[in-house]
């Protein structure tokens, strides 16, 4: 960015005037220094709409200098606005000198593109017919979950499909309800995105993101050496990610209740997004029920004293001493052993990590959940602004503009190489069967 600089010049524009337009040759980069503006795309029938907003350190341009392309979308200062303007042979010069860079910028750029498809393609409009299965990515008790393409537009989407016969004789109307509530009121970079609902006589469909990378747990398996986890530097990175997530269920009053690598999925530019909301629940209210996965449950959960939010920053902590570690630290050969050592509490700390570190840990797993690190006064904030969190500036990550340390191999859009094969089995559902309740109307 540096070197772009030094081989610019800046420019001024007032409110409502256009930095860019639609259908011109690009022969520059720009990079927003001061001020405000929307990006606005005009489709074939002469309909505008604001695709985005970008803000200060914000750049845009690079779409019709990487694949030689007319200006996709109307740039329009929205407050008066200066911008450093780079050309082509500069803009060129820095990508071949830099490949972490260039990889960013690549990345961003089929993101936006991404993004620029979904606007013109409202996914409101998105109908069960003009879905086309491409692959299986998961499969599960009460259903499966399948990647699919938008016919026409090929955007792709990932559709969880479940059985509502196997939701209402295992007693999980109300779980289906709260998550779909939680995945609705959400609305977050780092956590999984809820697109649309569709029910016919024997499922319930979520239509959802694809996040192409993988998982957390992969990635940190991918990046381990022989005894330890992955580098600091890229745990602080994911660690990020995940508390930017807590701070928005935090805002909204929710509890996430079952962090583990294995619900942290790896986006086009590898940053982590929350998935799976079954146990999220409104915080507000103490829960009793055993639920998460035994090697981040919150003493509190074991012991059925009552849980709220607070559950969701120990297993945060346990998370963060995973991914540098390599393995969770009250792991054991069984539940009852995790348990037992859950509850005594004893945590050892491997010769390395740094102190900063440790003493967010610490915080993290105490085990009086009124005296825990992010349920105090100061909230999740009292993460966000802990020692180990210096050097991350949190507004840049939230906009993506930080380097992500593992970025996935996509071939292109629809690629599933970052997913696990699936053993395929046949769906047993009674066709016959009809529902028992009036939940569904709700849905």
């Amino acid at each position: 960015i540096l070197s772009l600089i030094r081989s610019s010049h800046t420019k001024s524009f007032q409110k409502g005037e256009a930095i860019v337009r639609q259908g011109d040759t690009g022969e520059s980069f720009y990079l927003i220094e001061s001020g405000h503006c929307d990006v606005i795309h005009t489709d074939e029938e002469g309909n505008e709409r604001t695709v985005s907003s970008l803000g200060r350190n914000s750049y845009f341009g690079e779409m019709s200098l990487l694949k030689k392309v007319k200006r996709q979308a109307d740039i329009v200062a929205t407050t008066e606005t200066t911008v450093v303007e780079v050309g082509r042979e500069w803009f060129e010069r820095v990508m071949g000198s830099s490949k972490t860079f260039q990889r960013h910028v690549i990345e961003i750029s089929k993101s936006r593109m991404k993004h620029l498809r979904r606007a013109t393609n409202p996914v409101e409009d998105v109908t069960m017919d003009q879905l086309e299965t491409v692959a299986v990515l998961g499969q599960g008790a009460f259903g499966r979950v399948t990647l699919v393409k938008q016919k026409g537009s090929d955007l792709p989407y990932a559709l969880k499909a479940m059985s509502i016969e196997a939701i209402e004789n295992n007693g999980m109307t109300e779980s289906i309800l709260a998550e779909k509530n939680a995945m609705t009121i959400c609305d977050h970079p780092f956590i999984l995105k809820l697109h649309k609902t569709f029910t016919d006589s024997q499922r319930l469909y979520f239509l959802i993101d694809y996040i192409v990378g993988g998982e957390l747990y992969d990635a940190i398996q991918r990046g381990k050496g022989t005894a330890h986890g992955i580098p600091e530097e890229h745990a602080k990175f994911y660690g990020a990610c995940i508390v930017l997530a807590l701070e928005h269920l935090s805002f909204h009053n929710l509890a996430y209740r079952d962090m583990k690598p294995e619900n942290t999925m790896i986006d086009e530019m590898g940053y982590g997004k929350l998935i799976d909301m079954g146990f999220t629940k409104p915080a507000a209210n103490k829960r009793y029920t055993l639920c998460g996965t035994p090697e981040y449950m919150a003493p509190e959960i074991i012991r059925t004293q009552g849980h709220n939010h607070s559950v969701d920053f120990w297993a945060f902590g346990v998370l963060l001493y995973e991914m540098v570690c390599g393995a969770t630290p009250f792991a054991d050969y069984n539940t009852d052993a995790i348990f037992r050592n859950v509850l005594r509490g004893k945590v050892r700390f491997q010769e390395g990590m740094s102190a900063p570190l440790v003493t967010l840990i610490q915080s993290l797993l105490e085990a009086d959940a009124a005296k825990r690190l992010g349920v105090l006064a100061g909230g999740v904030e009292d993460v966000i602004s802990h020692e180990w969190f210096s050097g991350i500036n949190f507004g840049d990550m939230t906009q993506k503009k930080v380097p992500a340390p593992w970025i996935p191999d996509v071939k292109e859009e629809l690629d599933t190489s970052n997913f696990k094969e699936v053993q395929q089995s046949e769906e047993s559902v009674d066709e016959n069967y009809s529902c028992n309740g009036e939940w569904l109307k709700n849905f």
